[in-house]
């Protein structure tokens, strides 16, 4: 019996990533901004959440992404001079969401920088 049940279960467990579906195309622009935070250690954190921030030319098309598509369908604020473009549109206000950012910078250039949140949870304690 318990020999059923373990291989029960272990059938459950691995049949999880063969339900999912491939990832869309939009989701390159997330998994490079991770990608480049982690390898230039741009990340912190925020309670149980952990901030990825990329930069440069990863952070600049993916700002560029976020504002293709038909009207309404992105979000932006702008506050001091810089764009910030969201994932989503918010339900009460900004906090907690995904953003990239359009700033001025000196001599004529722009600086990009995008945040993505990740729900670490507990773990990041333990």
């Amino acid at each position: 019996m318990r020999t059923l049940l373990v291989g029960g279960l272990l059938a459950v467990v691995s049949r999880g990533p063969a339900l999912a579906e491939p990832a869309p195309p939009n989701a390159a622009y997330f998994a490079d901004c991770f990608a480049g935070s982690a390898a230039a250690r741009t990340f912190d954190r925020d309670g149980r959440y952990l901030r990825f921030a990329c930069h440069g030319e990863t952070a600049r098309v993916f700002f560029e992404a976020l504002g293709r598509g038909p009207p309404g369908a992105a979000y932006e604020e702008r506050h001091d001079g810089a764009l910030f473009r969201f994932t989503e549109k918010p339900v009460k206000n900004t906090i907690g969401l995904d953003y990239c950012r359009r700033s001025p910078a000196g001599e004529g250039a722009e600086e990009y920088a995008c945040v993505l949140i990740y729900p670490a949870g507990a773990f990041l304690d333990r």
